[in-house]
């Protein structure tokens, strides 16, 4: 199954020129000119990653970032912009975009990026996975309550210690 990419950019040129290279890469892709009618592609469809410009008409790339950890979704974003500064890119890495790419577009970076981005959320949620039918199959013992004086009561599944003496 394909990955499906988002390209988000007011920019037409920039739009299909990226379209037409990761199509040829094997990428499903979608278009959006502006943050806000990419937000109603990812309300109605499952994406993998949004690459988007920093700044846009309205709402910036940020604001796109923003609306997809709000909600929680397991896509992710790459930032791309012709007004790159490290301060803009921090910014971008601390709230959460996987990536931060300059104009001009190097698209076999972005290709692999977004291959890189992708494998590591598929991972992620496959690991969440196992690890809630681990604890479906194998729930955790149930919690000894011990009480000895003077010390407090403390909590431990292999049975109740009190300044390390077995109760």
């Amino acid at each position: 199954m394909p990955i499906k990419v988002l390209v988000v950019d007011d920019d037409e040129n920039t739009r299909i020129s990226l379209r037409l290279a990761l199509e040829a890469d094997g990428y499903n892709v979608q278009l959006a000119s502006s943050a806000e009618a990419a937000m109603q592609i990812l309300q109605t469809e499952l994406i993998d990653a949004v690459i988007t410009d920093l700044v846009m008409g309205q709402m910036s790339g940020l604001d796109l970032l923003g609306f997809l950890r709000e909600r929680r979704m397991e896509t992710i974003l790459i930032i791309m912009t012709a007004y790159s500064t490290i301060e803009s890119a921090v910014e971008a890495i601390r709230r959460g975009a996987w990536d931060y790419i300059p104009k001009p577009i190097d698209v076999a970076k972005l290709s692999l990026l977004i291959h890189q981005g992708v494998s590591n959320t598929q991972l992620r949620v496959e690991n969440r996975v196992l690890k809630e039918q681990l604890r479906e199959r194998f729930p955790p013992p149930p919690q000894k309550k011990c009480h000895s004086s003077p010390s407090p009561t403390v909590y431990r599944p292999s049975g109740c210690y009190n300044a390390g003496l077995r109760q």
